[in-house]
């Protein structure tokens, strides 16, 4: 509002200006040499008052090339050094005006350019972070896959035994099926899932544990195992237990947490940032 008030004087003084002179113009036709200084005495006042720098351009053009035309030089010369100082100055006013608009076109540049890396880091730290999750998706589907097989072989190992007479071929099934049962029950795959968990989600499972600390260390892993997108299946194989049991895992997750009905945990668990 304060601009417009101000740009509004600035034009009032500027047609003020010009009238002046146009009424001037009519007497130096007439030519009343008397009545025109006085005229060029109020042109020249105005302008030196004036503080728009093109009002004194005006003023002060007009009342030099007025002097000269009565041929009162001394008076025309006075009037050149106020007009070429104005005009010096808006020349420097401009100038400040165009380097304040190209500061200005710079550091929106600049921030474009900074909003575009950012864009840029994002996308790059995204296509990071899902590369990594599929590395972990895979690892988890390979360990999944891995505590399968063995314990098929275990049932397979069972149902020789039964069919072996001698001692010494059911003591070496014996030592194996242990063997077997022992890789099954060694937290050395957990322990290689959980280190590459946490390079990607960091302290979700400590977050998650202190947000809910009712949950227990095998309901937290099944957490941790629905973040990596696997199903109940895959986190049977991986956990080596039951399907039945790990929807008991969920069943109790769920109330633990106080999910509504509505929501499927595991969607709840992708979701989750902490």
């Amino acid at each position: 509002m304060k601009k417009k008030l101000k740009q509004n004087n600035k034009d009032n003084e500027m047609i003020e200006m010009q009238s002046l002179c146009a009424e001037a113009e009519v007497i130096m036709k007439a030519k009343d040499k008397k009545r025109i200084r006085v005229l060029l005495n109020s042109i020249t006042a105005m302008a030196k008052n004036s503080r728009n720098l093109n009002v004194q351009l005006y003023g002060y053009k007009y009342a030099m090339e007025t002097y000269e035309a009565i041929e009162d030089y001394e008076k025309a010369l006075e009037y050149c050094k106020p007009y070429y100082d104005a005009e010096a100055q808006l020349q420097r006013e401009e100038a400040e005006v165009k380097v304040k608009g190209l500061e200005k076109e710079l550091n929106l540049a600049e921030l474009q350019h900074n909003v575009e890396l950012e864009k840029l880091k994002t996308e790059e730290l995204q296509l990071e972070l899902e590369s990594k999750n599929n590395e972990l998706s895979t690892l988890a589907l390979a360990l999944a896959q891995k505590n399968e097989l063995l314990a098929r072989m275990q049932t397979q190992l069972l149902v020789a035994q039964e069919t072996v007479r001698r001692k010494s071929e059911k003591e070496a099934l014996e030592q194996l099926k242990t063997q077997i049962t022992s890789f099954l029950s060694s937290e050395k795959s957990w322990y290689m899932f959980d280190q590459q968990f946490k390079t990607i989600h960091h302290d979700f499972v400590q977050k998650l544990s202190a947000k809910y600390p009712q949950l227990s260390p095998i309901e937290l892993r099944v957490c941790a195992l629905l973040k990596v997108n696997l199903n109940s299946k895959e986190i049977a194989d991986i956990l080596c237990v039951e399907t039945k049991s790990v929807e008991m895992y969920r069943f109790r997750i769920r109330k633990k947490i106080a999910l509504d009905n509505t929501v499927n945990l595991h969607s709840y668990i992708l979701g989750l940032n902490l």
